[in-house]
């Protein structure tokens, strides 16, 4: 019996040293785990402390005064001040690569809504390239980033970048989460849709697998899966299979409607896309109606997104505008305008195209002078936004062409002027050139002024290069300015410029300059015909050979 006690209490003293041991465990645990919440939360605070740090060093303090402390000055632009901070964000975070990739990623999306695709893809690819050194190539953040960086290639129109990065990024995802993972999907949704964009031949394969997928896994009603369904329906219709579209757009439809309520902003959009479909379908009367359709339930439902009505009333604007209800077009144009001053800005590329359509609506109704307000505000748009861009260029012709049917070609001349000057080493259209340079000329001509010809002269010559017809209307010109300087009785400014005349005249037959009949006829030269050495130049050039005699 004493034995058994003994064993008895030993057993009961190891059960106690087992849960004393146990205890002393699990205080271990709790201590590591406390210990790795609070290295965590100190990671996450000198993360934030240092995206803070970051921001109000080297990007607010750009509107510092400028020169003191990094300041830029008071008027200093966001981007200017992100540039400004780049070298910092580059050799700054080298003890915390992570928090790089972050601020990385937010710049790239700064960028993007700055207009500057490329500085924004730059960011992007930097952010993907961190995660990738510091996570590895199959980690989660590392293959988001590379799908956020596919997408901006997208959008630059990099597909053939692009392509590549989201069929490897696919094929990551299925090895590593499996064919029925979210992530997977939507790799299958991303790939089908950039080859839709490139009109690849297997897009509408694609498409109908990555749908496929999603209504196995997700159910047909579910958000991703009517989005796949939305992006195989444009497929179709790229394809030139409207029939299809239009089926797949009319199903997506009756869901939103079933799901959402006809008012629903899902709703609108699914029918401004039938919309188009039906229209790209050759069907503009049933376009017509379905957008009048949405645009009455957008007006009823709650707006969810200060842009959601643009793309409905744009739709129906153009509906009206091919039907020729000029009238309606424009007022929705308006109603559109003013959402884009509001939420877009002045300089955003889209409020600019929308002046542009405002302005065109305006000259459509005769009325011109809001047709110059509008277009006058594009330019002041397009000269902060887009100083070199063609557009610019073809603004500012409508600007000066606008005040020349207005009777005020007088205050045209300084946007003429700058048609002429447009940079050479930029893109120049020689069409708008050729007009401005004629509209100055008949303006001054008529006007009997020879000190405006003598400029448009000079403007024409200071040209480059300047082409045989070019130094033709050079001569021209200066001809037309000396006639009139002798009609002045400004006898020495009229030789001279007669004498520049003949100069350009000659140039431009040693050019190849050779429509002889032109010559004989030409009024713009008649300052020239009783000089000696333009008879002799004119003789120089072969007449034109008389029609073949028909044949009896």
């Amino acid at each position: 019996a004493a034995r058994r006690d003994a064993v008895a209490s030993e057993r009961v003293a190891e059960a106690k040293r087992g849960e004393a041991e146990a205890a002393r465990g699990a205080e271990a645990e709790q201590r590591a785990a406390a210990e790795a919440a609070k290295k965590q939360a100190e990671g996450k605070e000198a993360e934030a402390r240092a995206v803070v740090e970051f921001f109000e060093q080297k990007v607010f303090a750009a509107a510092r005064p400028k020169g003191y402390g990094g300041g830029l000055g008071h008027d200093v632009s966001l981007r200017a001040a992100i540039v400004a901070a780049l070298p910092a964000l580059a050799t700054g975070f080298n003890d915390q690569p992570l928090v790089e990739a972050r601020l990385q990623r937010s710049l790239g999306t700064t960028f993007l809504y700055l207009g500057d695709a490329k500085a924004a893809v730059v960011a992007w690819e930097r952010a993907r390239a961190i995660y990738a050194d510091r996570l590895g190539p199959d980690d989660r953040a590392t293959l988001n980033a590379a799908g956020e960086l596919a997408y901006r290639y997208h959008e630059a129109g990099r597909t053939a970048e692009a392509m590549p990065l989201q069929e490897a990024i696919l094929a990551t995802r299925r090895r590593v989460l499996g064919a029925d993972h979210p992530d997977t999907l939507r790799s299958m949704a991303d790939v089908a849709w950039t080859h839709t964009a490139a009109g690849h031949p297997d897009a509408p394969r694609l498409g109908e697998e990555a749908l496929a997928a999603r209504q196995r896994v997700l159910g047909a009603d579910h958000p991703d899966t009517l989005r796949t369904m939305a992006d195989l329906a444009y497929c179709y219709a790229t394809a030139g299979r409207h029939a299809e579209a239009v089926r797949l757009g009319e199903a997506i439809l009756k869901t939103h409607q079933r799901l959402s309520g006809l008012d629903h902003p899902a709703t609108v959009l699914s029918m401004t896309r039938l919309a188009i479909g039906y229209g790209a379908a050759g069907r503009p009367g049933d376009a017509l109606k379905m957008n009048e359709e949405g645009l009455a339930a957008m007006r009823r439902a709650p707006i969810l997104d200060d842009l959601e009505p643009v793309l409905v009333m744009g739709n129906l604007a153009a509906g009206y505008s091919n039907a020729g209800r000029t009238a309606e077009a424009l007022a929705l144009q308006e109603e559109v305008l003013a959402i884009r001053r509001r939420v877009q800005g002045l300089a955003h590329p889209d409020t600019l195209a929308n002046l542009n359509s405002v302005a065109s609506g305006y000259d459509g109704l005769g009325r011109p002078a809001d047709a110059l307000e509008a277009r006058q505000e594009e330019l002041a748009g397009r000269r902060k936004a887009q100083p070199t861009d063609p557009r610019t260029l073809a603004n500012l012709w409508s600007v000066a062409y606008t005040l020349h049917k207005l009777g005020r070609t007088a205050e045209a001349v300084p946007f003429l002027d700058e048609c002429i000057l447009w940079p050479a080493d930029g893109p120049r259209d020689a069409a708008i050139v050729g007009s401005a340079i004629v509209t100055r000329f008949d303006h001054f001509r008529a006007a009997g002024d020879p000190a405006g010809c003598r400029a448009t002269a000079v403007l024409v010559e200071g040209l480059s290069p300047l082409s045989a017809q070019r130094m033709y209307n050079a001569a021209c010109v200066r001809a037309t300015a000396s006639a009139l300087y002798a009609r002045a009785g400004q006898t020495g400014e009229a030789a001279a410029d007669a004498d520049k005349a003949m100069a350009w005249l000659t140039k431009a037959v040693a050019a190849g300059y050779e429509d002889r009949a032109h010559m004989d006829n030409d009024t713009y030269l008649d300052a020239l015909r009783g000089r000696a050495d333009f008879q002799k130049l004119l003789a120089a050039v072969p007449e034109p050979a008389p029609p073949p005699r028909e044949a009896k």
